[in-house]
């Protein structure tokens, strides 16, 4: 919801094991590059609604990509952090 309320302050974005609410996804600038990460044994927020909003992002013409994690839960969403590249994607992101 950040990115949507405040998107021209955005060069890129990153969630994990997020949930979304499907009217604030509408309004993301589509210039702006996501990546999304969800653990696949997230009982809190179902990776399921992820994989239905990088279907649908994916679908408008978003640049957005996504990492499931195969053996990572709710509690595992810091992972992220420690992931080879994550920051390098982060800080490689320029406003346009």
């Amino acid at each position: 919801s950040m990115l949507a309320r405040f998107q021209e302050i955005f060069a890129g974005a990153f969630t994990a094991c997020g949930t979304y609410d499907p009217k604030m996804v509408t309004g993301i600038d589509k210039s702006v590059p996501l990546l999304i990460w969800h653990g696949q044994l997230d009982r809190t927020f179902l990776v399921s609604i992820t994989r239905k909003i990088h279907g649908y992002l994916k679908a408008s013409g978003h640049y957005v990509s996504y990492i499931e994690q195969a053996d990572a839960g709710h509690s595992d969403c810091v992972n992220i952090y420690q992931k080879k590249g994550f920051w390098n994607w982060l800080f490689e992101q320029k406003r346009k």
